[in-house]
C-alpha cells in the first residue's frame, strides 16, 4: 500500500493523476446530464452548476475533489518553491475543495450556495494571484512566459465575468472556466524541477 502511494506521489504524478480524475469527472457529470436532458449542450452552466443538479454527482465530485486535493497538497509540499507560493497554492486547493463541500444549487440551500460562490470567487482570485507570483518568481524563461500569458487570461476572465458581463462570454462560461482549471494544472507541472519531473 505504501509502495503504491509513493509511486502515485512521485515526481509530477500527482498533477497528472489530478488532471485525469478531473477530466473523467466533468465528462461523466456533464455528458450524463446532457444524455438525460438536463440543460443539454448548455455551455452557460458552470461545472459546479452541473455538479449541483443531482445528489449523486455532488457525492461523486466531493470524493473526486478530496482525492485531487490530497494529491496536490502532497505535490506542493514535496516540490521546491518559495513558501509564499506554497501558501497561495494551498489557498487555491482549499477553495476548490470548498466548492465540492458546498454544492451550487439554490433550490437546495441559499446559504450553502452562497458559501460555494465565495469559494468560487476565492479560487478565481487566488489562482490569478498564483499566475502573477509565478511570473515574478519564475526560475525559468518558459515558466515566466507561460505565467504572464495565464495572468493576462485571468484578468480577461475576471473582467469579462464581473465587469463587462458580456453575453457571449457568459453563454460559453463552461469553456472559459474549464480552460482556467487546465492552465492552473499546467502551471503546477512547470513548478517541478527537471529531476522531479522524471517518472521512474
Amino acid at each position: 500500500m505504501m509502495t503504491q502511494m509513493k509511486k502515485m506521489t512521485a515526481g509530477n504524478r500527482p498533477v497528472i493523476i489530478t488532471c485525469i480524475i478531473y477530466t473523467v469527472s466533468w465528462l461523466l457529470i456533464v455528458i450524463s446530464a446532457w444524455l438525460t436532458g438536463l440543460h443539454r449542450y448548455d455551455l452557460s452552466k458552470t461545472i459546479s452548476a452541473y455538479i449541483g443538479l443531482r445528489k449523486w454527482t455532488v457525492i461523486f465530485y466531493f470524493i473526486s475533489a478530496t482525492i485531487m486535493f490530497t494529491l496536490l497538497m502532497i505535490y506542493v509540499f514535496k516540490t521546491k518553491m518559495p513558501l509564499v507560493k506554497k501558501i497561495v497554492y494551498d489557498i487555491v486547493f482549499f477553495c476548490v475543495w470548498g466548492c465540492s463541500i458546498f454544492p451550487s444549487n439554490r433550490e437546495w440551500s441559499e446559504t450553502i450556495s452562497s458559501i460555494h460562490l465565495a469559494c468560487a470567487y476565492g479560487l478565481m482570485f487566488s489562482a490569478s494571484f498564483s499566475f502573477l507570483l509565478t511570473f515574478i518568481l519564475a526560475s525559468k524563461k518558459s515558466q515566466q512566459v507561460f505565467a504572464i500569458c495565464t495572468f493576462i487570461y485571468a484578468i480577461f476572465f475576471i473582467a469579462s465575468l464581473l465587469v463587462m458581463k458580456w453575453n457571449w462570454f457568459n453563454n460559453t462560461l463552461f469553456l472559459w472556466e474549464n480552460l482556467c482549471i487546465y492552465l492552473l494544472l499546467i502551471e503546477l507541472l512547470l513548478e517541478a524541477s527537471p529531476d522531479q519531473k522524471m517518472i521512474n
